[in-house]
């Protein structure tokens, strides 16, 4: 659903509804929407003195949602038997079969939210401005937490984790003609930090790592208090 007034007032609203085979009965299904809204100053009344410096300035804003399923197992809510297992009786290695991985039937969609607000603006009809913040939160990640080795099954998806996400997008460019020929110069800039909110308690060990608090994929180990020196050996 888009309206537009007179060009000055701007709103957008979506709505998706997505199913998936990778979830059971129950949560199949999932509901995502999101809006935007845009206001053109620079269709004011009151901006019409410094059109000819500013002809075009923008605020906008925008909220919504996705779902995302894309986890590599097809059914992971259902017990599935593994035929392709071998066992060894009287001395002879014999086909079997056997539950080799740990459903889970209540996962569904894991959640995408991101806020974003940002301007848009034209100088002198040459030099174009974009730019943007944003907040994405991700909520009910499907992953695979650690579960006890003793269990002897692979551990369930399950819609567990957390993370957010802060940044910021600066766009500029100039364009501009010679005679018949035409350039632009364009430049970007941006910058976003991730952090991992929740994963039930359980944090990972090892050289780059997901742990709660900390950016994702963060090497994990000892700090380091310099680099050793020959003064630091003793007189052996």
């Amino acid at each position: 659903v888009n309206y537009d007034y007179k060009e000055k007032y701007l709103f957008e609203a979506n709505m998706r509804y997505d199913g998936s085979s990778k979830f059971a009965d129950g949560h199949k299904w999932g509901v995502f929407p999101s809006f935007s809204a845009g206001w053109r100053i620079s269709e004011e009344s009151f901006w019409q003195p410094v059109k000819g410096i500013v002809d075009n300035l923008k605020f906008r804003g925008s909220w919504g949602q996705l779902g995302n399923q894309n986890i590599g197992d097809n059914y992971p809510f259902s017990s599935d038997v593994n035929l392709g297992i071998k066992y060894v009786f009287d001395k002879a290695v014999t086909s079997g079969a056997g539950i080799t991985s740990l459903a889970n039937s209540k996962i569904t969609w894991e959640t995408t939210s991101i806020t974003d607000i940002g301007l848009d603006a034209t100088i002198f009809g040459k030099l174009n401005l974009t730019a943007d913040y944003f907040y994405k939160v991700t909520d009910d990640i499907l992953l695979k937490l650690n579960v006890p080795l003793i269990i002897g099954m692979d551990a369930p998806q399950q819609n567990a984790g957390k993370t957010e996400n802060r940044g910021w997008d600066l766009g500029i460019n100039y364009a501009d003609k010679f005679g018949d020929f035409n350039y632009k110069v364009a430049l970007n800039i941006s910058d976003v930090k991730n952090k991992i909110l929740d994963l039930k308690g359980i944090n990972e060990t090892g050289l780059t790592v997901f742990r709660e608090g900390e950016e994702m994929y963060s090497i994990y180990g000892l700090e380091s208090i310099g680099y050793i020196q020959p003064e630091d050996y003793d007189s052996d």
